[in-house]
């Protein structure tokens, strides 16, 4: 594989199956472009293959742990699974937290079926609605979508991890 052109940045999109192929493409570039890369690179997998060829990439993630808003969640899970958990983990967190609140807010017992699933919809999208989540309050756009801030993290040398390489949040 060899890299040519005139690029300023290599950004790079792998998905579950191709996460290898773009891992190898970071060690050709061997740190000569900055990297950019999709959240499906934030796995162990990543910085066990790439090394010191990822040092310096950067990708957006919706939790870090690292993060001072999240150091209560951050610890209490660290305490249970012995090491850190990562925004996979926390934004599962907030999904049952979201149910919870809703299955709350609009009465919805277990067993109600459909009419508790539409029940469960109508209170995720009342405007009134709000949940704690790992980091902070969970609310929705109008268009169903989280409203969430996005953390850049980059990938440097260090020992969270114990790959050599963590991911941590940009200053």
């Amino acid at each position: 594989m060899q890299l040519s052109g005139n690029a300023d940045a290599i950004v790079l999109l792998p998905d579950s199956e191709t996460l290898t192929k773009a891992v190898d493409i970071a060690k050709t570039n061997a740190n000569r472009l900055p990297l950019i890369a999709g959240d499906a690179f934030y796995r162990i997998e990543s910085l066990q293959q790439g090394g010191q060829a990822l040092i310096g990439l950067i990708l957006p993630v919706q939790w870090h742990p690292l993060e001072s808003d999240s150091a209560q969640f951050a610890q209490t899970e660290s305490n249970l699974w012995g090491g850190d958990v990562n925004w996979r983990s926390a934004m599962g967190y907030d999904s049952l937290q979201a149910i919870r609140s809703a299955r709350s807010l609009g009465s919805i017992s277990p067993m109600s079926g459909g009419q508790g699933r539409m029940a469960l919809a109508k209170a995720l999208s009342r405007t009134d609605f709000k949940a704690n989540g790992a980091s902070e309050g969970i609310r929705f756009l109008p268009s169903g979508d989280r409203n969430i801030r996005v953390i850049l993290v980059k990938v440097q040398p260090g020992s969270r991890s114990g790959t050599g390489y963590d991911f941590v949040p940009l200053d």
